[in-house]
């Protein structure tokens, strides 16, 4: 009997503790907030364009979480594009929220578009749907974001794209690594500058 009553303790105690532990875990690992606050497309060139992607992101944890990755999806002109990953030194402090700039360098030669899409005159529609990663205490935590917008062409005043930004830049310098090839090249005529203005 003694040996029974021993044994049903020892059972509520360790479930307990179970219970105890759980419930501290999940207090302890919340998952962070992430919001795309703005896609800048801040660079085209012959060769690909930029897009500054600015992320806000609080945590609302007791402690700093390391962001160790951001991984994207891009659509322009309503169609998939192509998709990649960041790898990020960042450190969001704990209950307080960050912002995050993430660079993405694209070259057209890695996508089926070229920069006569972009330069036809016409507003570009655009959406970035992507995925931070987390190291907690408690293992990864993935955390979905989600925008969509439209930037202006940059042949019109106001694209935020000045023309002088068209150059023959070779180097797309952001760090990108894009898993899909491009099943179209687009030649593209040599662009005068001068002539636009």
């Amino acid at each position: 009997m003694k040996m029974a009553t021993h044994n049903l303790h020892k059972k509520l105690l360790m479930g307990s503790a179970l219970t105890l532990l759980l419930s501290l875990c999940t207090i302890a690992c919340t998952p962070p907030q992430v919001n795309l606050q703005q896609a800048k497309l801040s660079k085209i060139t012959t060769t690909g364009f930029r897009i500054m992607m600015n992320l806000s992101i609080f945590n609302p944890n007791a402690y700093t979480l390391p962001l160790s990755s951001v991984g994207w999806d891009l659509n322009v002109f309503n169609r998939a594009l192509t998709r990649g990953s960041v790898n990020t030194n960042n450190q969001i402090t704990a209950s307080s929220t960050s912002p995050v700039s993430v660079p993405l360098g694209i070259r057209f030669s890695s996508v089926s578009m070229g920069v006569k899409d972009f330069m036809s005159g016409r507003d570009i529609p655009w959406g970035i749907a992507g995925k931070c990663n987390f190291k907690t205490p408690a293992g990864p935590i993935y955390v979905n974001f989600a925008k969509k917008g439209q930037w202006k062409s940059p042949l019109q005043n106001g694209g935020g794209i000045r023309l002088g930004d068209l150059d023959e830049d070779q180097s797309m310098d952001e760090p990108v690594i894009v898993t899909r090839e491009a099943s179209l090249t687009i030649e593209v005529p040599r662009l005068n500058v001068a002539a636009s203005l």
